[in-house]
């Protein structure tokens, strides 16, 4: 069912007119990569956020964790994901790297030196790392004032004196994210046995978070 959701959400089905014509590199997408697709789809196109999926989101979809660390880390490597830490969580979150690519070139083409697709280069390369103001200067040839330009824009935060590419707006999604999941629990929580069916939790209307109740319900699993 969720192979079926990438396939007529890519509108592969409408680009091939046979399944034996699909090429081999979008046949061999992973089960991660599969159900990080399906996560994306339920999130509302009306929440204006970054497309983050949450390790814990995976979680609900993958009974065997172990399995799903191994694969976040051999998709990583293979430069297909990007992991982020956002201070406010313990938690990290990842995204498709084209996504990110996506999003730099939104947030910082035309306005500075610096090409997305040179940042997304160097993180595939090395994805833990983080930079000194000289080395991040040094690496990708960028002025003090294109620096303060990325940390305006919240590409680039400080962290113990050292700067590292992040997700903009990181905060105002953790946010969001919340709201919908105090919202849910306080529709169980009014309910006689705190229960409610699977079919009028999914038909709720969420006051106060526009991410989509079936993308907030897998952090909540």
């Amino acid at each position: 069912k969720k192979f079926d959701c990438f396939i007529i959400s890519s509108g592969i089905n409408a680009e091939y007119g046979d399944f034996d014509e699909i090429p081999d590199e979008i046949l061999e997408i992973s089960e991660l990569e599969i159900n990080i697709l399906h996560i994306l789809q339920q999130l509302s196109p009306d929440s204006a956020v970054s497309p983050i999926v949450s390790r814990s989101m995976i979680y609900s979809l993958i009974s065997n964790r172990t399995q799903v660390d191994k694969d976040i880390i051999d998709l990583q490597r293979a430069g297909k994901i990007l992991l982020f830490s956002f201070r406010s969580s313990t938690l990290d979150y990842i995204m498709l790297t084209n996504d990110y690519e996506s999003l730099l070139k939104g947030t910082i083409s035309g306005n500075c030196n610096l090409a997305a697709s040179k940042v997304v280069s160097v993180l595939k390369e090395n994805p833990s790392e983080s930079f000194s103001k000289l080395g991040i200067k040094s690496k990708f040839s960028v002025s003090d004032e294109t620096i303060k330009f990325l940390i305006e824009c919240k590409v680039l935060s400080i962290v113990n004196n050292n700067y590292e590419f992040s997700v903009p707006c990181s905060g105002s999604y953790l946010e969001l994210l919340n709201k919908g999941k105090l919202e849910i629990l306080k529709v169980l929580k009014r309910k006689a046995s705190h229960e409610i069916l699977e079919n009028e939790l999914v038909k709720m209307k969420l006051k106060h978070c526009k991410l989509g109740i079936q993308y907030i319900l897998h952090d909540l699993i």
